[in-house]
C-alpha cells in the first residue's frame, strides 16, 4: 500500500510538470534559411534559436515559373519548380550551420526561397499577447505556425 501511494504521488507531480501551462505572445518561431541537404543533414544560414528535439518545417515559399505574355493566360503557373513544397521534421542534433533531421523527403530548389522554421509545440498555451510573425524579408520569415501536441 506504501508503495502503491509513493508510486501515485509520483505520477501526480510529473503530470504537473508536464502539463504546465505556456503563456505565448509575439514571435514564438524560429526563422533560417535554407541552402540544400544530403540526406538527413539540413545546410542553414543559421542554427540560432534551434535545438534537438523541436519540430521544423521546411518549406519553400517561391520559385513557380507564370506565364507573362501579355494575354489572357497571363499569370497561369507553367512550372511549380518545388514551389509550396513542404514538410515536417524533427531535429535530432545542431551542428554549425546544419541540423541533423529526421528525414527530408521532398526536393527543394534553394534559389525558390526554402527557409527552416521552429514549431513550438504546446500541450497547454494561453495567448496573452498578439501572435506575430517575424516579416518576409525576401529570404526567411512571413508564417506564423503552431503546433497543439495531445
Amino acid at each position: 500500500m506504501k508503495y502503491t501511494f509513493t508510486t501515485l504521488v509520483f505520477l501526480f507531480i510529473a503530470n504537473l510538470g508536464f502539463c504546465q501551462t505556456a503563456n505565448i505572445s509575439g514571435v514564438i518561431n524560429a526563422y533560417t534559411t535554407y541552402s540544400g541537404h544530403s540526406n538527413d543533414t539540413v545546410n542553414v544560414g543559421s542554427t540560432s534559436g534551434f535545438s534537438a528535439g523541436d519540430k521544423v518545417l521546411i518549406i519553400q515559399m517561391q520559385g513557380a515559373t507564370i506565364n507573362q505574355s501579355n494575354g489572357s493566360s497571363f499569370g497561369t503557373v507553367t512550372n511549380l519548380n518545388n514551389a509550396g513544397n513542404y514538410e515536417y521534421t524533427s531535429i535530432c542534433e545542431v551542428l554549425s550551420n546544419q541540423i541533423v533531421v529526421t528525414g527530408v523527403e521532398r526536393s527543394y530548389t534553394t534559389s525558390g526561397k526554402v527557409q527552416v522554421i521552429r514549431v513550438p509545440e504546446y500541450v497547454n498555451a494561453v495567448v496573452t499577447g498578439s501572435l506575430s510573425a517575424t516579416p518576409w524579408n525576401g529570404k526567411r520569415g512571413g508564417s506564423k505556425i503552431l503546433h497543439s501536441k495531445s
